[in-house]
C-alpha cells in the first residue's frame, strides 16, 4: 500500500519536477552564469567553452550514426555520394531501433514496446485510442538557443550590477510585486538544485522567470504548436473540460492537457508575490524545495489540488482566468482535494501538515467564490487540524535548535514547570516535531497564515473565531525565521493583546496579523455581553490600535510599483482605519452625555474617511484594479461602507444644512467603496459579491439570500437598522 501511494505521488509530482528540475542527461551542458555568483567559479570558463563549442557525445547519436553509416556501405546498388553534399536523411519510416534511440511516444517507451514513430500517432496509441506525445528529440540547434540564453542571462546580470551600484545581487531593490529575495526557509537555487529547465543560473531567484517560456525544455507537439502560433494548447476549451483535464492529472496520472495546464500555474505562482494570503500558505519557495528533494517530501496531491483554483487568475491565458472557468475548476478541484485529504488523514499520511494549508486553499477558494458557507466549514476544518498537529503550541520549541550556551536562562525552569503539569494531563500531537530550523518556520507560518483566514472569515460573518488567542503559544513569525533571534522569540498573541509586546519593528506579516486582530476583537466588542464588553475594555483597545500604527511603515507610493509592492501595508492601515471606526461607534453607545457622544461620531466618521483615502491613494498611484489587495479588503470596505450608510441617515435627521450635506459626503463614500470593490473582481468573485452586498445596503437591503436576523434582543419583525 505504502509502494502504490508513494508511487502515485511520484507521478502526480511530474509537473512540479519537470517545471523546476531538470536531469543532467537531458542537458549535458553546464552553464557558469558569473564567478561572483557561484562557489564554483573556477569552472565557468570551461563551462562556458563547451557550450560554445558543441554538445558532448551521446550514445544514442553515436549509434544512430554507425547505423547509418553501415546502410551506407553495406548495400550492393548504394552510389557513391559526393563529399559536398549532405548525407541523405534515413527514412522516417525506418523505425527498427526507435526505443533505443528514445524516439519513441511516452506511452510505449514506459511499457517498453516497440514504437512506429508515426504521426500524429503511432499504431500503438492509434489501436488503444491514446493521445501520442512525443519528446522532443536533443537537437544540434539547441546549441545556438543556449548561446543566446546564455548571452541574454550575462547582459541581465551587467545591467543589474550598474544598477544596483555594486551590492548583492541577493539584496538588490524590486520594484515589482514579487520578492526577489531568496527565503531563508529554504536553499537558494545555488545549493545544488538545477534550475535550468527555468532558464535560470546561480544568483537569480524564481522570481527572475518568464510569465511565458518560448523555448519549453520538455516540448511536446502540442507544445511546439502553441510556441509557433502564439496560443495556450487549451485556449477555446470549456472549463468543464479544463477541470476534467486537471482532475485526471492530479488523480489519475494522466499526462495530457492537465499536466501542461499545472506545469503553467505553477511557473506563473513563482513570481506571486510573497505576501498574499495564498503565498503565506504555502509559499512558491517551498513548492520549489519539496518538488526538488526526496519523492517522500513531494506535496501531497490534496495540497496541490486545493492551490490550482487560487492561481488560476494570475495567468495570462484568456481561458484560464475566465471567472466562469475558474468556478467550475474550483468546484471539480475542491471536491477532489478534500476525497484526497479524507484519505490521508484515514491512512496517517505523514505529510498531514500538507492537510492543513490544503484546508486553508480550500477555504481561500470558496471564500473568493462567494461561496461563505462552504469556505467557513473547511476554516472550521484546518482549526480542527491545526491544534492536533500542535501547530498553536509552538511556544519555546525553537530553543531546541539552538547550543545550551545560547537558550534563555528561564528556560531550565519553564521546562521543569512543563514536566511537572505533564505529569497531570500528557500532551501529544498527530504529527512528529520538526526536524529543523526551516520546517520549524514553514509550520509557524503556515499556522498565522490559517489564523488571518479565521478571522478574516470571522469578521465578515460577525461570528466568534474557531481558534481561541488564549490558546496560543506559537510566537509571531519573523521575516529572518532561521535566525536565532527569531529561535528565542516567545512574543505571543496574549502579549500584544495585553499591550506587554515590545521589541523591534514587525514584519509584513506580523503587523498584518496585528491589524486583523485589532479588527476582529473591536467588532467581537460589538457582540460581547456588556460586563465583558465596556468602556474600559473599549480604551484599551483603542491605545492598541493607536500603538501599533505608530509602528507601520507609511503608505505614500509614487508610481504603481511602488503601490503594487508595498499594497500589504495600506492593507495593515486599512484594517487599523476599520478598527478604530468601530471602537469609535462603540465609544458612541457608551458615551454619558450627548456632547461626547457627537464627539465620538465624529472621531469614527473622520477614521472612515481616512480609509478611503486610504483606497484613493493606491488608485491615484496607479494601482487601477487593486491588484495589490487581498480577501481581507473587501472585508473592511463594507464594514466601513455599512457604517457609512447608517451613519448618514442619523445625522441628516438632525435637519441642519450642515449636516445633510456632511451625510450626503458618506452617500458619495459608500458609493466609491462600491466601485472600489468592484474593481477587484478580476482576482476573485468575492469582490463582486460584497460589491453588490454595499449596493443592497445603500437600498436598505441588508440580509442575503439564506440568511436571517439573528433574534437576541431583538425583535425579529423590526428593520434590522442600526443593529
Amino acid at each position: 500500500m505504502a509502494d502504490q501511494e508513494l508511487y502515485q505521488e511520484q507521478d502526480t509530482s511530474a509537473a512540479l519536477n519537470t517545471l523546476f528540475h531538470t536531469t543532467q542527461e537531458e542537458y549535458p551542458l553546464e552553464l557558469s552564469i558569473d564567478p561572483a555568483l557561484s562557489e564554483g567559479a573556477e569552472g565557468s570558463a570551461s563551462a562556458a567553452a563547451t557550450a560554445l563549442a558543441g554538445p558532448a557525445s551521446d550514445p544514442a547519436d553515436a549509434s544512430e550514426s554507425a547505423n547509418g553509416a553501415e546502410g551506407a556501405t553495406g548495400g550492393t546498388q548504394g552510389a557513391t555520394e559526393s563529399p559536398d553534399e549532405p548525407p541523405p536523411k534515413r527514412r522516417a519510416t525506418s523505425r527498427a531501433n526507435m526505443l533505443a534511440r528514445g524516439g519513441a511516444c511516452e506511452f510505449c517507451k514506459r511499457r517498453k514496446l516497440k514504437c512506429t514513430a508515426e504521426l500524429p500517432q503511432c499504431a500503438s496509441c492509434r489501436r488503444t485510442g491514446r493521445e501520442c506525445v512525443y519528446s522532443q528529440k536533443k537537437q544540434r540547434s539547441r546549441v545556438r538557443i543556449l548561446e543566446d540564453r546564455l548571452m541574454e542571462l550575462e547582459k541581465r546580470l551587467s545591467e543589474r550590477d550598474a544598477g544596483a551600484g555594486g551590492t548583492q545581487a541577493g539584496s538588490r531593490p524590486n520594484t515589482g510585486t514579487a520578492d526577489s529575495t531568496p527565503m531563508a526557509n529554504y536553499d537558494a537555487p545555488s545549493s545544488g538544485v538545477d534550475l535550468f529547465s527555468l532558464g535560470l543560473g546561480d544568483g537569480l531567484t524564481l522570481a527572475d522567470v518568464p510569465m511565458k517560456r518560448t523555448e519549453p525544455d520538455l516540448m511536446t507537439l502540442a507544445d511546439a504548436a502553441a510556441a509557433d502560433t502564439g496560443r495556450y494548447p487549451w485556449e477555446g476549451m470549456s472549463g468543464q473540460d479544463i477541470a476534467s483535464a486537471l482532475v485526471k492529472h492530479i488523480n489519475d496520472k494522466d499526462k495530457g492537457i492537465g499536466q501542461k495546464i499545472l506545469q503553467h500555474l505553477l511557473q506563473i505562482y513563482s513570481q506571486s508575490s510573497p505576501y498574499r494570503l495564498v503565498s503565506t500558505v504555502v509559499s512558491p519557495q517551498m513548492l520549489f524545495a519539496r518538488a526538488s528533494g526526496p519523492a517522500l517530501q513531494h506535496p501531497h496531491n490534496s495540497l496541490i489540488a486545493a492551490l490550482v483554483p487560487n492561481i488560476m487568475w494570475m495567468s495570462p491565458s484568456e481561458t484560464l482566468h475566465n471567472p466562469q472557468t475558474i468556478s467550475t475548476v474550483t468546484e471539480a478541484l475542491v471536491q477532489l482535494s478534500r476525497v484526497l485529504s479524507a484519505a490521508g488523514l484515514a491512512n496517517m499520511d505523514p505529510r498531514i501538515v500538507d492537510l492543513v494549508a490544503a484546508a486553508s486553499l480550500r477555504c481561500i477558494a470558496l471564500t473568493s467564490q462567494g461561496r461563505f458557507v462552504d469556505g467557513w466549514n473547511e476554516n472550521s476544518h484546518a482549526a480542527g487540524l491545526i491544534w492536533s498537529t500542535g501547530m498553536g503550541k509552538l511556544g519555546g520549541v525553537g530553543e531546541l535548535f539552538l547550543s545550551p550556551g545560547q537558550r534563555p536562562t528561564d528556560r531550565a525552569a519553564r521546562v521543569h514547570r512543563e514536566e511537572r503539569l505533564r505529569m497531570i494531563r500528557g500532551k501529544g500531537q498527530i504529527v512528529p516535531p520538526a526536524a529543523d530550523r526551516a520546517e520549524l518556520a514553514e509550520r509557524i507560518r503556515l499556522f498565522w497564515s490559517a489564523y488571518l483566514i479565521d478571522r478574516s472569515s470571522a469578521l465578515g460573518w460577525c461570528w466568534p473565531a474557531v481558534l481561541d488567542e488564549r490558546e496560543i503559544s506559537t510566537p509571531f513569525p519573523h521575516d529572518d525565521a532561521e535566525g536565532d533571534d527569531a529561535l528565542c522569540e516567545h512574543t505571543t498573541l496574549n502579549d500584544f493583546l495585553a499591550g506587554r509586546a515590545v521589541g523591534g519593528p514587525d514584519s509584513l506579516l506580523t503587523a498584518t496579523i496585528k491589524g486583523v486582530t485589532l479588527a476582529y476583537e473591536a467588532s467581537r466588542l460589538l457582540d460581547r455581553a456588556p460586563s465583558l464588553a465596556n468602556a474600559e475594555a473599549t480604551s484599551r483597545l483603542l491605545r492598541l490600535v493607536k500603538r501599533h500604527m505608530v509602528t507601520l511603515r507609511p503608505f505614500e507610493p509614487s508610481s504603481r510599483e511602488e503601490a503594487l509592492r508595498d499594497a500589504g501595508w495600506n492593507d495593515v492601515w486599512m484594517q487599523c482605519h476599520a478598527a478604530e471606526m468601530m471602537l469609535y461607534l462603540k465609544e458612541e453607545i457608551d458615551a454619558p452625555s450627548p456632547p461626547e457622544e457627537l464627539e465620538a461620531r465624529d472621531k469614527a466618521i473622520d477614521a472612515g474617511l481616512r480609509l478611503c483615502a486610504a483606497v484613493e491613494t493606491a488608485l491615484n498611484a496607479g494601482d487601477t484594479d487593486l491588484a495589490g489587495y487581498d480577501m481581507t479588503a473587501p472585508v473592511m470596505w463594507y464594514v466601513c461602507g455599512r457604517s457609512f450608510h447608517h451613519l448618514a441617515r442619523r445625522v441628516e435627521a438632525s435637519g441642519v444644512q450642515a449636516d445633510r450635506e456632511r451625510a450626503e459626503l458618506l452617500r458619495e463614500k459608500l458609493q466609491f467603496l462600491v466601485e472600489a470593490t468592484q474593481k477587484m473582481q478580476k482576482a476573485m468573485r468575492l469582490a463582486e459579491v460584497h460589491a453588490q452586498m454595499l449596493y443592497n445596503v445603500s437600498n436598505d437591503s441588508e440580509i442575503m439570500l439564506g440568511e436571517y436576523v439573528r433574534p437576541d434582543n431583538v425583535d425579529v419583525n423590526v428593520s434590522v437598522e442600526g443593529v
